[in-house]
Parts: C-alpha cells; structure tokens; sequence
C-alpha cells in the first residue's frame, strides 16, 4: 500500500493508494523549466490538492515536513539538518547515474 502526504486545515495527514484512486483529476500544469517541476490538481469530496515533481533544489525548499523514516505514518517538520541529509543523499545517489 503506497501513502501520499497532503495538508488539510495546516496539518499534515497521509492518504493511502486507495483513498487517493478515489480523487478526481482536474489538470496538469507541465513541467516548466524556470519552476523546474510539474504539477496536477485533484479534488476529494470536499478539498483540492496540488501534487508536485520536479527538482530537489527547487522543491526541496519548499517542503515544511516529511516522512523520515520509510514506514512513517506521520509527517515530521523538517529541519535545515534533514534537507543537507537529503541533499546528500540525493547526490549521492546521481552520482551513481540514478534519477532524484
């Protein structure tokens, strides 16, 4: 079961693969090379969320919490220590020729 993050009323929550095949698409904003990401909007029953790819160095600045460890059911904020963790391993692993 796969979980996606998303941000209800200020606070994080995280939607299973189930819940989120139940979301209605309602565009895509393709990629941009200025923005460096791509995005699409879906809609609930009542909320419209906004899910994002693209760049670490343009996307990581503006994340506020993440999942730190792998089976993290709660988003923890994230701190100027985590994003030179991520940074890092993110280089680390394009260095190895893969995609971050």
């Amino acid at each position: 079961k796969q979980w996606y993050q998303r941000r209800v009323r200020g606070k994080d929550d995280l939607v299973s693969s189930a819940e989120f095949g139940q979301w209605k698409f309602l565009r895509e904003i393709p990629f941009d090379s200025e923005r460096k990401r791509m995005c699409v909007a879906y809609q609930t029953s009542d909320e419209v969320f906004i899910l994002a790819k693209g760049a670490i160095e343009f996307l990581l600045p503006l994340c506020t919490t993440w999942l730190k460890e792998e089976n993290a059911k709660h988003p923890e904020p994230i701190t100027d220590e985590d994003r030179e963790e991520i940074e890092n391993k993110a280089k680390k692993l394009s260095g190895l020729g893969m995609r971050v």
